[in-house]
């Protein structure tokens, strides 16, 4: 059967039914002699001037409150089929609303309570008013593990991790994704892109979607480790930093062979991507800013002289390993107060901004560069800054289940979203999809690589009101 329901509403309509175009009659509903009791009338009234779906569906919001007593709306899924997802999914809620809120039954009774548990549409917001459009989000964040194409002998293939990791994607059903090591592919006289990453997406609710990304000068896309995020919304606007708030910091390094004759730059490999996006909610305007990163990792930074064996990472003494770790932690702080000055940019400009951060910050919950971001008052002891504080979305995961890599035999949290506090509000509940981690200091031990990326996602939902 073909289905076409679609909300149509002009102030006077009282009723919409599925119409089974196949047969060309009214869809057979549950409780028919609930329906005829009621006697609707008014049948599938379209909106005059409207030229589209979607100026329909916004005329049917504007005019749902006008609905009267005793009528019935059978709506059956059409925010899937209004050619509009936000536009339909705010309908849904609203006509949920309407039909089991006692206060919109005008001295009429609402939707007998037979039939209310029946209702399956979105959750309406306790403090929404009668009506209310609303906005469902999903975020994620996810390492992809160095996804790139592949040589032809080469184990795993690119095909290989693409048919185990879209479902993956597909089960996140994001909205916005923010990914990390995703490498850039070329063709011949074309610019580097991200093609290994189109594939994966492919057939999932992300395909064909914007990819804005971290890029070099030329404007492509950088060979390796790319920062991205995936998004049908409007991106209004996107920047990357790198050294942008922070300077580069120098330092003489002690077991350099041969020694250092000055301090010298120590530079951070990747930039910080930061998208404002348009979530199309009921304030215009209202943006959500994203920023994606991903933070130095702890494996010590290379030392001259000083590693022998840079494939096995055998280093010729403890303290150049030592201060090679002192170095990568040095990066990674570095990276870590550029976004923190980059947050309170944001707020500075915008006390009510809404932001998140999202990536994978290689430390845990407890370490300084994850602290470093958050800002809590128990830090910096000022109670004037708790309006800038950022908060984990994790802590609301059970500690069990709370970690985003395993690494010998451990689960470790190192994959973040970290909401400013008026997001709460509007923040329904996280999930980790770490069902199924490999322990990636074996692989990393042997060499021997997993199809799958060795983090797990972490999505997040919103609604907005």
């Amino acid at each position: 059967m073909t289905r076409s329901p679609q909300w149509h509403c002009n102030g006077t309509s009282q009723l919409e039914l599925q119409r089974d175009a196949a047969g060309g009659g009214e869809r057979p509903a549950p409780g028919r002699s609930f329906f005829d009791e009621w006697e609707p009338h008014d049948l599938e009234v379209h909106p005059a001037g409207h030229s589209s779906i979607v100026d329909g569906a916004e005329a049917a919001l504007e005019d749902l409150d006008r609905v009267q007593p005793r009528t019935v709306v059978w709506l059956n899924e059409a925010q899937h089929y209004l050619g509009h997802r936000a536009a339909g999914e705010q309908i849904a809620a609203a006509v949920h609303h309407l039909l089991v809120t006692p206060e919109r039954g005008r001295n009429a009774e609402p939707l007998p309570s037979q039939y209310v548990n029946k209702v399956v549409t979105l959750r309406i917001p306790s403090m929404a008013s009668p009506g209310a459009p609303m906005t469902q989000i999903r975020i994620a964040t996810f390492n992809l593990e160095n996804l790139d194409e592949t040589a032809p002998t080469a184990h795993p293939s690119l095909a290989e991790r693409i048919k185990l990791m879209k479902p993956q994607i597909s089960r996140l059903r994001a909205d916005i994704a923010c990914f990390q090591e995703v490498h850039g592919q070329e063709r011949p006289g074309q610019p580097r892109a991200l093609l290994a990453l189109k594939e994966l997406l492919a057939g999932t609710n992300l395909d064909g979607a914007a990819l804005v990304s971290t890029k070099p000068e030329d404007d492509a896309v950088f060979d390796m480790r790319n920062l991205v995020v995936a998004t049908h919304l409007p991106v209004i606007k996107h920047q990357q930093l790198k050294n942008d708030l922070v300077a580069e910091p120098h330092y003489q390094r002690l077991t350099a062979t041969p020694p250092d004759p000055a301090p010298i730059p120590i530079g951070i490999e990747r930039p910080i991507l930061h998208a404002q996006i348009d979530i199309d909610h009921a304030e215009p305007g209202r943006l959500l800013h994203i920023i994606t990163v991903h933070l130095k990792s702890k494996i010590p930074t290379e030392i001259p002289g000083q590693v022998s064996d840079p494939q096995k990472g055998i280093w010729r003494t403890a303290d150049a390993w030592a201060e090679g770790s002192f170095l990568s932690s040095m990066k990674r702080m570095s990276q870590a107060l550029e976004v923190r000055r980059l947050v309170d940019q944001i707020l500075g400009e915008d006390p009510d901004a809404h932001i998140i951060v999202a990536g994978d910050f290689n430390a845990e919950p407890e370490e300084v560069p994850v602290l470093a971001i958050c800002g809590n008052v128990e830090d910096t002891g000022n109670g004037d800054l708790a309006a800038r504080v950022l908060v984990p979305i994790e802590r609301t995961i059970p500690n069990e289940a709370r970690y985003t890599l395993f690494h010998h035999g451990r689960g470790q949290m190192l994959d973040h979203m970290l909401v400013t506090r008026n997001l709460l509000t509007h923040y329904r509940g996280s999930e980790i999809h770490n069902e199924v981690l490999h322990d990636e200091s074996l692989a990393f031990a042997t060499d021997v690589k997993y199809p799958e990326s060795d983090h797990a996602p972490v999505v997040a939902t919103f609604d907005f009101d």
